[in-house]
Protein backbone atom coordinates (compact mmCIF):
# COMPACT_ATOMS: atom_id res chain seq x y z
CA UNK A 1 0.00 0.00 0.00
CA UNK A 2 2.93 2.22 0.90
CA UNK A 3 4.55 1.62 -2.20
CA UNK A 4 1.85 2.16 -3.67
CA UNK A 5 0.97 5.85 -2.67
CA UNK A 6 5.09 6.85 -2.73
CA UNK A 7 4.70 5.78 -6.68
CA UNK A 8 1.49 7.79 -7.25
CA UNK A 9 3.12 10.75 -5.20
CA UNK A 10 6.18 10.38 -7.91
CA UNK A 11 3.99 10.01 -11.15
CA UNK A 12 1.32 12.85 -9.82
CA UNK A 13 4.42 15.04 -8.11
CA UNK A 14 4.08 17.79 -5.68
CA UNK A 15 4.91 20.55 -8.60
CA UNK A 16 0.86 19.60 -9.99
CA UNK A 17 -0.41 21.59 -6.66
CA UNK A 18 -1.72 25.09 -7.00
CA UNK A 19 -0.89 27.94 -4.22
CA UNK A 20 -3.52 30.61 -3.45
CA UNK A 21 -3.19 32.97 -0.93
CA UNK A 22 -5.73 34.81 1.53
CA UNK A 23 -4.84 37.64 3.09
CA UNK A 24 -6.95 39.43 5.83
CA UNK A 25 -5.78 42.57 5.95
CA UNK A 26 -8.65 43.55 8.89
CA UNK A 27 -7.10 40.67 11.43
CA UNK A 28 -3.58 40.59 10.06
CA UNK A 29 -3.98 37.19 9.17
CA UNK A 30 -3.01 35.28 6.00
CA UNK A 31 -4.09 31.71 4.97
CA UNK A 32 -2.54 29.46 2.58
CA UNK A 33 -4.61 26.93 0.14
CA UNK A 34 -2.90 23.87 -1.81
CA UNK A 35 -5.07 22.51 -4.09
CA UNK A 36 -5.01 19.44 -6.43
CA UNK A 37 -6.27 20.21 -9.79
CA UNK A 38 -6.55 16.39 -10.86
CA UNK A 39 -10.29 15.30 -10.64
CA UNK A 40 -10.95 14.23 -7.43
CA UNK A 41 -7.40 14.54 -5.84
CA UNK A 42 -3.78 12.93 -6.68
CA UNK A 43 -3.94 11.38 -3.00
CA UNK A 44 -0.69 13.99 -2.15
CA UNK A 45 -1.85 16.24 0.43
CA UNK A 46 -3.24 12.79 2.24
CA UNK A 47 0.07 11.91 1.80
CA UNK A 48 1.72 14.70 3.16
CA UNK A 49 -0.29 14.00 5.91
CA UNK A 50 1.05 10.29 6.66
CA UNK A 51 4.72 11.48 6.19
CA UNK A 52 4.15 14.66 8.67
CA UNK A 53 2.90 12.26 11.20
CA UNK A 54 5.67 9.62 11.03
CA UNK A 55 8.10 12.47 11.49
CA UNK A 56 7.27 16.08 11.69
CA UNK A 57 11.02 17.22 12.35
CA UNK A 58 11.52 16.20 8.70
CA UNK A 59 9.10 18.26 7.56
CA UNK A 60 10.07 21.51 9.41
CA UNK A 61 13.91 20.69 8.05
CA UNK A 62 12.76 20.50 4.73
CA UNK A 63 11.19 24.26 5.46
CA UNK A 64 14.20 25.10 6.40
CA UNK A 65 16.01 23.83 3.33
CA UNK A 66 13.55 25.33 1.12
CA UNK A 67 14.18 28.78 2.75
CA UNK A 68 18.28 28.43 2.37
CA UNK A 69 20.61 30.23 -0.21
CA UNK A 70 19.45 30.15 -3.34
CA UNK A 71 22.26 29.64 -6.14
CA UNK A 72 22.40 33.09 -6.77
CA UNK A 73 22.81 33.78 -3.10
CA UNK A 74 25.90 31.43 -3.28
CA UNK A 75 27.07 32.63 -6.25
CA UNK A 76 27.55 36.22 -4.73
CA UNK A 77 28.88 35.37 -1.61
CA UNK A 78 31.55 33.17 -3.12
CA UNK A 79 32.37 35.06 -5.79
CA UNK A 80 33.90 37.81 -3.35
CA UNK A 81 35.24 35.61 -1.41
CA UNK A 82 37.28 34.41 -4.48
CA UNK A 83 37.90 38.02 -5.83
CA UNK A 84 38.98 39.03 -2.08
CA UNK A 85 41.64 35.97 -3.05
CA UNK A 86 42.65 37.39 -6.08
CA UNK A 87 43.74 40.46 -4.57
CA UNK A 88 44.95 39.63 -1.58
CA UNK A 89 46.17 35.63 -1.70
CA UNK A 90 49.61 35.69 -3.66
CA UNK A 91 48.75 31.43 -5.22
CA UNK A 92 45.14 32.13 -6.31
CA UNK A 93 46.96 35.24 -8.34
CA UNK A 94 49.13 33.01 -9.48
CA UNK A 95 46.48 30.12 -10.57
CA UNK A 96 44.25 33.44 -12.11
CA UNK A 97 47.27 34.36 -14.17
CA UNK A 98 48.03 31.04 -15.09
CA UNK A 99 44.41 30.04 -16.38
CA UNK A 100 44.52 33.70 -18.46
CA UNK A 101 47.68 32.54 -19.82
CA UNK A 102 46.84 29.20 -21.15
CA UNK A 103 47.23 28.82 -25.09
CA UNK A 104 45.23 25.43 -24.96
CA UNK A 105 42.27 23.46 -24.42
CA UNK A 106 44.63 20.82 -22.31
CA UNK A 107 46.36 23.87 -20.56
CA UNK A 108 42.97 25.46 -19.91
CA UNK A 109 41.68 22.67 -18.08
CA UNK A 110 44.94 21.67 -16.28
CA UNK A 111 45.01 24.91 -14.97
CA UNK A 112 41.37 25.67 -13.93
CA UNK A 113 41.28 22.35 -11.83
CA UNK A 114 44.26 23.88 -9.99
CA UNK A 115 42.32 26.99 -9.35
CA UNK A 116 39.77 25.40 -8.27
CA UNK A 117 41.62 22.98 -6.11
CA UNK A 118 43.17 25.76 -4.11
CA UNK A 119 39.90 27.59 -3.81
CA UNK A 120 38.14 24.51 -1.95
CA UNK A 121 41.48 24.64 0.15
CA UNK A 122 40.62 28.26 0.74
CA UNK A 123 37.69 27.32 2.14
CA UNK A 124 35.46 28.71 -1.28
CA UNK A 125 32.55 26.64 -1.72
CA UNK A 126 32.88 25.51 -5.35
CA UNK A 127 29.66 24.44 -7.53
CA UNK A 128 28.90 24.34 -10.91
CA UNK A 129 27.09 27.49 -10.58
CA UNK A 130 30.11 29.33 -8.73
CA UNK A 131 32.36 27.91 -11.16
CA UNK A 132 29.99 29.34 -13.98
CA UNK A 133 29.75 32.75 -12.99
CA UNK A 134 33.63 32.89 -12.12
CA UNK A 135 34.24 32.03 -16.08
CA UNK A 136 31.45 34.62 -16.79
CA UNK A 137 32.38 37.33 -14.62
CA UNK A 138 36.16 36.80 -13.28
CA UNK A 139 37.47 35.09 -16.04
CA UNK A 140 36.17 36.79 -19.20
CA UNK A 141 38.14 37.53 -22.26
CA UNK A 142 40.02 40.54 -21.40
CA UNK A 143 40.19 40.31 -18.08
CA UNK A 144 43.63 40.76 -15.75
CA UNK A 145 44.72 40.81 -11.90
CA UNK A 146 43.70 45.08 -12.61
CA UNK A 147 40.22 44.00 -13.63
CA UNK A 148 39.90 42.02 -10.84
CA UNK A 149 40.74 44.53 -8.63
CA UNK A 150 38.06 47.01 -10.08
CA UNK A 151 35.67 44.30 -9.78
CA UNK A 152 36.32 43.09 -6.03
CA UNK A 153 36.31 47.86 -4.87
CA UNK A 154 33.04 47.43 -6.61
CA UNK A 155 31.67 44.72 -4.44
CA UNK A 156 32.98 46.53 -1.04
CA UNK A 157 31.86 49.74 -2.53
CA UNK A 158 28.46 48.40 -3.03
CA UNK A 159 28.29 46.60 0.70
CA UNK A 160 29.64 49.55 1.93
CA UNK A 161 27.00 51.94 0.34
CA UNK A 162 24.17 49.51 1.53
CA UNK A 163 25.10 49.41 5.07
CA UNK A 164 25.53 53.39 5.09
CA UNK A 165 21.77 53.51 3.75
CA UNK A 166 20.12 50.78 5.53
CA UNK A 167 18.61 49.20 2.00
CA UNK A 168 19.41 47.04 -0.72
CA UNK A 169 20.44 48.69 -3.87
CA UNK A 170 19.41 47.40 -6.85
CA UNK A 171 22.63 46.12 -9.48
CA UNK A 172 21.79 48.93 -12.19
CA UNK A 173 21.43 52.03 -9.73
CA UNK A 174 24.47 51.34 -8.48
CA UNK A 175 26.25 50.87 -12.26
CA UNK A 176 24.62 53.87 -13.00
CA UNK A 177 26.13 55.67 -9.92
CA UNK A 178 29.57 54.40 -10.36
CA UNK A 179 29.81 55.23 -14.27
CA UNK A 180 29.95 59.10 -13.15
CA UNK A 181 33.70 57.80 -12.50
CA UNK A 182 36.42 57.37 -15.19
CA UNK A 183 37.66 54.40 -13.52
CA UNK A 184 37.06 51.86 -15.98
CA UNK A 185 37.92 54.43 -18.69
CA UNK A 186 41.77 53.80 -17.19
CA UNK A 187 40.97 50.34 -16.75
CA UNK A 188 40.19 49.68 -20.09
CA UNK A 189 42.94 51.66 -22.10
CA UNK A 190 42.28 49.80 -25.59
CA UNK A 191 38.78 51.40 -25.41
CA UNK A 192 38.77 54.61 -28.58
CA UNK A 193 38.60 57.58 -26.47
CA UNK A 194 36.17 59.25 -28.64
CA UNK A 195 33.17 57.41 -27.99
CA UNK A 196 29.44 58.34 -28.46
CA UNK A 197 27.91 58.04 -25.07
CA UNK A 198 30.77 57.69 -22.63
CA UNK A 199 28.45 58.01 -19.47
CA UNK A 200 26.02 54.82 -20.73
CA UNK A 201 28.93 53.20 -22.44
CA UNK A 202 30.54 53.31 -19.05
CA UNK A 203 26.86 51.91 -16.81
CA UNK A 204 26.75 49.46 -19.39
CA UNK A 205 30.24 48.18 -19.13
CA UNK A 206 30.07 47.84 -15.53
CA UNK A 207 26.66 46.31 -15.11
CA UNK A 208 27.81 43.56 -17.06
CA UNK A 209 30.90 43.18 -13.96
CA UNK A 210 28.36 42.35 -11.97
CA UNK A 211 25.79 39.78 -10.46
CA UNK A 212 22.33 39.83 -9.05
CA UNK A 213 22.01 39.97 -5.32
CA UNK A 214 19.80 40.84 -2.86
CA UNK A 215 15.79 40.56 -2.38
CA UNK A 216 15.95 40.33 -6.19
CA UNK A 217 17.63 36.73 -5.91
CA UNK A 218 15.81 35.50 -2.82
CA UNK A 219 12.44 36.40 -4.38
CA UNK A 220 13.75 33.69 -7.45
CA UNK A 221 13.80 30.90 -5.27
CA UNK A 222 10.39 30.26 -3.61
CA UNK A 223 8.15 31.61 -6.71
CA UNK A 224 5.00 29.51 -6.85
CA UNK A 225 3.28 28.97 -10.53
CA UNK A 226 -0.69 29.65 -10.77
CA UNK A 227 -2.75 29.85 -13.77
CA UNK A 228 -5.75 31.68 -12.28
CA UNK A 229 -3.89 34.34 -10.26
CA UNK A 230 -0.77 36.13 -10.03
CA UNK A 231 1.23 35.67 -6.43
CA UNK A 232 2.98 37.98 -4.65
CA UNK A 233 6.49 38.72 -4.45
CA UNK A 234 8.52 36.12 -1.77
CA UNK A 235 11.76 37.11 0.40
CA UNK A 236 13.32 33.77 2.17
CA UNK A 237 14.55 36.51 4.95
CA UNK A 238 10.78 37.70 6.04
CA UNK A 239 9.66 34.02 6.50
CA UNK A 240 13.40 33.28 8.28
CA UNK A 241 12.71 36.00 10.44
CA UNK A 242 9.25 34.58 11.75
CA UNK A 243 10.35 31.44 12.41
CA UNK A 244 11.58 30.79 15.95
CA UNK A 245 15.43 29.66 15.54
CA UNK A 246 15.47 26.67 18.43
CA UNK A 247 18.36 24.67 17.03
CA UNK A 248 21.43 24.82 19.52
CA UNK A 249 24.71 25.91 17.55
CA UNK A 250 28.39 24.74 19.02
CA UNK A 251 31.19 26.16 17.63
CA UNK A 252 34.25 23.04 17.09
CA UNK A 253 37.20 23.32 19.27
CA UNK A 254 35.52 25.89 21.48
CA UNK A 255 35.75 25.06 25.48
CA UNK A 256 33.80 21.70 26.54
CA UNK A 257 32.29 21.39 22.95
CA UNK A 258 31.68 17.83 23.30
CA UNK A 259 29.63 18.14 26.46
CA UNK A 260 27.80 21.09 24.94
CA UNK A 261 27.03 19.28 21.93
CA UNK A 262 25.37 16.12 24.16
CA UNK A 263 23.73 18.67 26.36
CA UNK A 264 21.94 20.16 23.63
CA UNK A 265 21.04 16.83 21.64
CA UNK A 266 19.69 15.25 24.78
CA UNK A 267 17.57 18.73 25.23
CA UNK A 268 16.24 19.48 21.84
CA UNK A 269 16.89 16.43 20.12
CA UNK A 270 19.23 18.68 17.18
CA UNK A 271 21.98 20.31 17.14
CA UNK A 272 24.45 22.48 14.47
CA UNK A 273 28.39 21.85 14.72
CA UNK A 274 29.82 24.71 13.63
CA UNK A 275 33.31 24.84 12.28
CA UNK A 276 35.71 27.56 10.52
CA UNK A 277 36.35 26.82 6.66
CA UNK A 278 40.09 25.00 7.35
CA UNK A 279 39.01 23.23 10.21
CA UNK A 280 37.27 20.75 7.70
CA UNK A 281 39.63 17.88 8.57
CA UNK A 282 39.01 18.46 12.48
CA UNK A 283 35.12 18.14 11.45
CA UNK A 284 35.71 15.20 9.57
CA UNK A 285 36.98 13.48 12.95
CA UNK A 286 34.77 14.81 15.17
CA UNK A 287 31.68 13.89 13.14
CA UNK A 288 33.31 10.08 12.67
CA UNK A 289 34.29 10.12 16.61
CA UNK A 290 30.68 10.86 17.07
CA UNK A 291 28.98 8.06 15.29
CA UNK A 292 31.36 5.62 17.30
CA UNK A 293 30.64 7.07 20.78
CA UNK A 294 27.50 6.69 21.91
CA UNK A 295 25.51 9.42 23.77
CA UNK A 296 24.00 8.23 27.44
CA UNK A 297 20.83 9.69 27.80
CA UNK A 298 20.04 8.44 30.96
CA UNK A 299 18.25 5.00 30.03
CA UNK A 300 19.93 4.28 26.63
CA UNK A 301 23.17 4.84 24.46
CA UNK A 302 21.66 6.69 21.40
CA UNK A 303 24.22 7.18 18.53
CA UNK A 304 23.49 10.75 16.25
CA UNK A 305 23.42 11.21 12.96
CA UNK A 306 24.24 13.19 10.24
CA UNK A 307 21.61 15.01 8.61
CA UNK A 308 22.52 17.94 6.87
CA UNK A 309 25.39 20.47 5.61
CA UNK A 310 25.78 23.52 4.80
CA UNK A 311 28.53 26.88 3.92
CA UNK A 312 27.62 30.01 5.61
CA UNK A 313 29.40 33.28 6.07
CA UNK A 314 32.71 30.91 5.21
CA UNK A 315 31.38 28.38 8.12
CA UNK A 316 30.87 24.62 7.74
CA UNK A 317 27.63 23.76 9.67
CA UNK A 318 26.88 19.99 10.60
CA UNK A 319 23.23 19.06 11.60
CA UNK A 320 23.46 16.27 13.98
CA UNK A 321 20.12 14.92 15.16
CA UNK A 322 18.89 12.11 17.64
CA UNK A 323 16.31 10.06 15.58
CA UNK A 324 15.05 8.53 18.99
CA UNK A 325 14.27 12.51 20.72
CA UNK A 326 10.83 12.72 21.55
CA UNK A 327 9.02 15.24 19.01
Amino acid sequence: MREGADQLCRDVGAHNLLLDTEIDEGRGECRIWLSEPTMGGGGIVEEFTRRYSEDPRRFFRLVESALGPSDFEIVDSELSRTLNLAVEDTPVRACLLRVRAAQSHAQTQDAVRSLLALLVDRGVAVSHPVSAALNARVLRPGSTADTDRFIRDLVVRWRSEEERLGIEIDARVFAFGASASDEVDHLLAAVPSAIDGRRQWRFATIYGLLWPRGAAVRASALRAYNPYHPQPPTDRALVLSALPNETAEVRLGGPGWKEQLAAALIDGGGCLLRADADQSRDLRQAIIELQAIPIDVGYLMLHPRVIGFARQDGDLFIHLELREAFQ
